[in-house]
């Protein structure tokens, strides 16, 4: 596996996907967002922030032969809080 996500580079949101869970229930989806601990920024305004990964490891997120554990170390955790435009 390539280099893991926590080498500083800052997130972007076009080019990564928050991780979730889903299953089926009575017809209707039912979705979880995975969290883990936030970042120091982050942690002024949240006690968790979204596990995110990088496009290019979506396809093996979803795969049911896929290990998590492998996975997981790519998470993307470098985000930064930018104040929205008017």
């Amino acid at each position: 596996m390539g280099k893991a996500a926590d080498d500083g580079a800052r997130l972007n949101l076009r080019r990564c996907r928050a991780c979730g869970l889903y299953r089926i229930e009575e017809s209707y989806p039912v979705f979880v967002i995975l969290t883990k601990e936030p970042t120091a920024e982050l942690s002024k305004i949240h006690d968790r922030m979204p596990l995110m990964l990088p496009k290019d490891r979506i396809d093996e997120w979803i795969s049911p032969r896929s290990n998590p554990e492998e996975i997981v170390p790519f998470a993307l955790s470098d985000m930064v809080m930018e104040k929205a435009e008017d």
